[in-house]
């Protein structure tokens, strides 16, 4: 067994770990954080592949544009009530 294979293996146990991580977080914000290592783990394994370009590619659309994605969607679901943000609004 060479070190490419014991890193293919630590990145692929890593991925199933954030994946599985992903599914039973209770706190949004946790899920995001476990998603981008699913997402930088799966690109360590495209890197092992040689596929520099998709492994680029995986952290800058998904890593980026998922991960503002779920940070927006997890900000705009906070639990203030909606009168509370009415005395703002008026004077517009």
């Amino acid at each position: 067994m060479n070190v490419e294979t014991i890193v293919f293996y630590l990145f692929a146990a890593l991925t199933v770990f954030a994946g599985l991580r992903v599914i039973t977080a209770r706190n949004p914000m946790h899920a995001v954080l476990f998603l981008v290592l699913a997402f930088v783990s799966s690109s360590g394994i495209w890197m092992l592949l040689e596929a520099e370009f998709l492994a680029i590619t995986l952290v800058l659309v998904y890593v980026g544009g998922e991960g503002v994605r779920y940070v927006d969607r997890a900000g705009k679901s906070s639990k203030r009530p909606r009168l509370a943000q009415v005395p703002v609004g008026l004077p517009m």
